[in-house]
């Protein structure tokens, strides 16, 4: 998805849910992929768009050169919960790699 996004030269890509199909993913399949994503988002490209949330955004943090962002919302596979209601999203929106 994130391949044909950057051909297509897209503005961003919005993931609607359930990024794993499996609410625990193994460790494997979130270090590949953390690399996929990583080969895909990062880059130069000025961005027009304007974004409303004042919370951390990737796109947002200087330090970073982001090519294609990805903004990410939970499905039922990745939602939040145990004690901190944390999911395999906010684990990719800690590195940066979504937001």
């Amino acid at each position: 998805m994130t391949h044909r996004a950057n051909e297509k030269n897209v503005d961003f890509l919005i993931h609607g849910g359930d990024l794993f199909h499996e609410h625990k993913p193994s460790k494997e399949t979130l270090i590949k992929t953390g690399q996929l994503l990583t080969n895909h988002i990062f880059g130069d490209k000025e961005h027009t768009f304007k974004v409303g949330a004042s919370q951390s955004l990737n796109l947002k943090d200087g330090s970073l050169s982001i090519r294609l962002p990805i903004f990410a919302i939970h499905g039922n596979h990745d939602d939040p919960g145990g004690m901190n209601n944390l999911s395999n999203i906010d684990i990719l929106h800690s590195t940066k790699l979504v937001s």
